[in-house]
C-alpha cells in the first residue's frame, strides 16, 4: 500500500516559497527498472494534480535503497527564492 508523505509544501513555506517556484525535480526510485515507469508516472501525476503543481524539468535516478526501508521513492525539489 502506498502511504505518501508530502513534507515539501511545509519545507517550501518555511522559507517563503511555494511549488510555483520549483524549477527542478530529482526523483530517486528504489530498484528502478523501466517496468516501473507507468506506476511512477501515474503516482507523480496524481500528486501533482492534488497539489496543483505543473512539474518542471526532472531527472529520475535509480538507487539501491533510501533512508527508510519502507521508502521506495523520494523527490528532491529545487526552488528559486528571491
Amino acid at each position: 500500500m502506498c502511504r505518501p508523505r508530502r513534507p515539501g509544501r511545509d519545507g517550501l513555506a518555511s522559507v517563503g516559497a511555494s511549488f510555483t517556484l520549483v524549477v527542478r525535480l530529482t526523483v530517486h526510485v528504489v530498484d528502478w527498472d523501466a517496468a516501473k515507469y507507468p506506476a511512477c508516472a501515474e503516482g507523480v501525476a496524481r500528486v501533482a494534480e492534488e497539489i496543483g503543481f505543473t512539474a518542471p524539468p526532472a531527472s529520475l535516478v535509480g538507487v539501491r535503497a533510501l533512508s527508510h526501508p519502507d521508502t521506495l521513492l523520494e523527490v528532491d525539489a529545487t526552488a528559486v527564492v528571491s
